[in-house]
């Protein structure tokens, strides 16, 4: 070891140094010929050496050997070289733009040429003298000292505004209309890149108040009033008022795209906004009224069925899809025709011919879209004159609308040809109109009045036939028909008794055309039959005639009717034992009565129940909040359902509202019990004391 240690001192003749801030036993070696050449090595004890700071401190770190303390006196040796080797170049000057005992230098490296650097008095480097403002804030250096500095931010382009507040600067250059560069620096030192995250600052700082936001959004429009006003692409143009200029972008995002700047510089996206901010700022009449006329250059019309100085502009995606937007003489827009007429009505100073008249103009606009739709065919199955189109929308795909001479719309013949009745069509054509009613399902009978048409059930659920009369109202069935004749004139009771005679022809065939059967799980004297279900994952669809009847299109109805009339126990448990072919089973550990239905959705087992009284639960927490709430079930039937149930898909509050119920119901029947122990207990003793 004292050789080791001998040696170590003879290091002193290669240049190798002892430093206070080195760990004991470290050497170190440092020359520099310029600010961009330095020759450093490090010795530690063990004998490794390092070339930079960085490692040796790195290999500090990860041994235990060295303190946090040796690290920070590493770093501090670091800082004390570099000014040692700052403060030697002889680069440094002088100048008028720095405080006093402050430097300046140019470097003149390939990588930084020409840029300038700044050297405080006590040697500490900066890369320009907003660096160096924010170091001496941070640092605390004197009020005096600080200002100096900030003062001679203005040979960096930092400026002072008069709506920023106290000692605050800007710094704002621009290229383009699209290429801005924006720097804020506040008196705190902060550094902002946009306004928006300079006033955020503002707002959150109670130094700051409400007029200091306030004159920052000034601010802006101030700095953009002159980007836009120094862009060489406005150019005067007839399309707008005199002393305004139009640009056309050229930006990828806008290519193309329009703007409008006015004589103070404001920069509108329309001409539409520039009125509506004219008639916000209170600009004169005749302004106003010469940036309306121009409006004709974005599609804006006038219309002699709307008020002095409205327009209305119709926006047309394709031949299917148009919108309509109104604007007032006060700026505001309206984006329907609805809502033009709801403020019409609200404001005393339009009249009813007002409101009249716009109607009609909705009428012939949508006459005019319906008939520019190259959608519309003719064909044989509406009268000449007519057209047809089949919908393709997602609501009302495959639907027909049908298109009268005149360019109304229709969804149905029917409806046509009632319309038709009532605005006096020649009888030709309403008759015409009545024949195509047949491709609509629709067809005569010998049993109906004259001009009437009946319509057939549609399907196996429908059982009531459908009337269209002689002036194109619908019926939806026989006895609305019969009542409908009744209540006319005495004239039509023989018509009466031909659709009565109808009915009862419609009803035997309705009923008798099914094969009905008693199988067993029906009440005496009810009939069921099966058919085949359109309803996917259903096999079959059970209809059930009644003794008085009625029909009913499933089992659970059919069992909830039988419970309202009060049929008996067996019948009802016929209708219940049918269940079972459509999975219900009983489940011994529920009470009589219960069904029970396991099925599987996607890779899951999905459980329904079913109660005595034909309640429908989906899953066995459900089921537990019934028997806790309703019925005097014991503990091996709730604790039953309990265990079954996945708790950890239920909500916390739902599982401690089903945990309390359980906790009242066990409450209870002990308290029961115990009363029913000593009910025992006092008849004993009572009888002890007889004998």
């Amino acid at each position: 070891t004292e050789e080791i240690e001998d040696m170590r001192r003879m290091l002193r003749f290669e240049g190798w140094e002892i430093n206070k801030n080195l760990p004991k036993g470290w050497r170190m070696r440092y020359s520099f010929s310029s600010v961009d050449s330095t020759n450093m090595s490090m010795l530690s004890k063990e004998g490794k050496e390092f070339k930079s700071y960085k490692p040796a401190i790195k290999f500090m770190e990860s041994s235990d050997m060295y303190t946090e303390s040796d690290i920070n006196d590493m770093k501090l040796l670091m800082e004390e070289k570099c000014v040692v080797r700052r403060q030697s170049i002889k680069d440094w000057e002088e100048d008028e733009t720095l405080p006093s005992g402050w430097r300046m230098r140019v470097a003149h490296g390939k990588a930084e040429a020409g840029k300038k650097f700044f050297l405080s008095p006590s040697g500490v480097q900066f890369p320009c003298r907003k660096a160096a403002l924010q170091f001496m804030i941070k640092e605390k250096f004197t009020h005096e000292e600080i200002e100096e500095m900030r003062e001679m931010l203005q040979f960096e382009g930092w400026e002072i505004n008069d709506y920023l507040p106290e000692d605050w600067r800007i710094r704002y250059s621009f290229s383009s209309a699209a290429s801005t560069n924006l720097s804020l620096l506040s008196s705190e030192g902060l550094q902002f890149k946009s306004y928006k995250i300079a006033m955020e600052f503002m707002e959150s700082n109670s130094k700051y108040t409400n007029m200091n936001v306030e004159n920052m959004k000034v601010l802006i429009e101030e700095k953009c009033t002159v980007r836009r006003q120094s862009i060489k692409d406005w150019e005067e143009d007839e399309t707008v008022p005199s002393g305004w200029k139009v640009r056309v972008a050229h930006g990828k995002a806008e290519a193309g795209k329009k703007f409008f700047l006015s004589p103070e510089g404001k920069q509108y996206p329309c001409r539409k906004a520039a009125m509506q901010f004219m008639i916000k700022e209170n600009y004169s009449e005749d302004q106003v009224e010469e940036m309306r006329i121009l409006l004709n250059y974005e599609g804006w019309e006038e219309s002699k069925y709307l008020p002095e100085k409205w327009r209305l502009r119709i926006n047309i995606k394709n031949s299917n899809s148009q919108s309509i937007v109104f604007l007032t003489p006060g700026g505001s827009e309206f984006k329907s025709y609805s809502t033009a007429i709801e403020f019409l009505l609200m404001d005393s100073k339009y009249s009813e011919e007002d409101v009249e008249n716009i109607k009609i103009l909705m009428e012939q606009h949508c006459t005019k879209r319906r008939t520019s739709n190259d959608q519309w065919e003719e064909n044989e199955t509406v009268p000449e004159g007519w057209k047809v189109r089949v919908a393709d929308g997602k609501a009302n795909s495959g639907k027909q609308f049908f298109l009268a001479p005149d360019g109304r719309q229709f969804p149905c013949r029917r409806i046509a040809l009632k319309t038709m009745i009532e605005d006096v069509f020649p009888q030709e054509d309403i008759e015409d109109m009545r024949n195509k009613l047949v491709y609509e399902g629709w067809e005569t009978s010998e049993n109906l009045p004259k001009f009437w048409y009946m319509k057939r059930p549609s399907n196996l659920k429908e059982y009531a036939f459908s009337f269209i009369t002689d002036v194109g109202d619908k019926l939806n069935s026989t006895k609305a028909a019969i009542e409908y004749l009744q209540s006319r004139n005495g004239d039509s009771i023989d018509e009466v008794d031909k659709l009565m005679s109808f009915s009862r022809t419609v009803k035997t065939n309705n009923t008798e055309r099914h094969e009905w059967e008693d199988d067993g799980t029906v009440p005496e004297g009810w009939k069921v039959r099966r058919v085949p279900s359109n309803k996917p994952g259903a096999g079959e669809l059970e209809i059930f005639l009644t003794s008085g009847g009625q029909q009913i299109f499933n089992r659970r109805a059919a069992i909830d009717h039988a419970i309202k009339e009060n049929y008996d126990d067996e019948a009802i448990n016929k209708l219940k034992k049918g269940m079972k072919r459509f999975g219900w089973e009983i489940d011994p550990n529920l009470p009589p009565g219960f069904l029970k239905k396991d099925s599987m959705h996607g890779k899951s087992m999905h459980t329904q129940f079913l109660t005595p009284d034909n309640q429908k639960f989906e899953s066995h927490s459900k089921l537990l909040e019934h028997l806790l709430n309703f019925g005097n079930y014991r503990f091996d039937v709730t604790g039953y359902v309990a265990r079954n149930i996945n708790w950890s898909k239920l909500t916390k509050v739902r599982s401690k509202q089903l945990q309390d119920l359980m906790n009242e119901k066990i409450k209870d029947e002990e308290d029961q019990q115990s009363f029913q122990h000593e009910s025992k207990t006092f008849t004993l003793n009572e009888l002890n004391d007889v004998k």
